[in-house]
């Protein structure tokens, strides 16, 4: 299955890898109406790519797809396994998906401070 790319100008148009040219072009089969083969510039075009997360879990990062706005950077979710995953980065892009990102975000609060010890140093811990 080839690789579907955009074109980053607008309108966006679509179109299915072939090839690079000797130029150094990415040569792409255009969808839709007046298909043809064209050839662009590498920063003309970008690979279409799912929506996705980097999120770890005592180890390295992982990518998973989910929807735009889900999650926040700093978010926790819990997973149908009870992983905890930390949201670190948004829109990775990354071509090495681990799969759909599902669970629960888990919400909180701050814990409350013995009155003893002065918020402004517990936050600097």
């Amino acid at each position: 299955m080839s690789k579907l790319y955009q074109t980053i100008a607008d309108p966006n148009r679509f179109g299915s890898f072939l090839a690079y040219n000797s130029a150094g072009q990415i040569v792409l089969e255009m969808k839709g109406a007046g298909a043809n083969v064209q050839a662009f510039n590498q920063d003309e075009v970008e690979e279409v790519r799912p929506y996705t997360v980097a999120a770890v879990s005592g180890g390295s990062p992982r990518h998973y797809i989910t929807k735009k706005g889900s999650v926040d950077k700093g978010d926790v979710v819990l997973t149908p396994t009870g992983t905890l995953l930390y949201i670190i980065r948004l829109d990775t892009k990354s071509p090495k998906v681990e799969g759909t990102l599902k669970g629960r975000k888990l919400l909180s609060e701050s814990v409350a401070l013995p009155a003893s010890e002065p918020e402004d140093e517990a936050e600097a811990a």
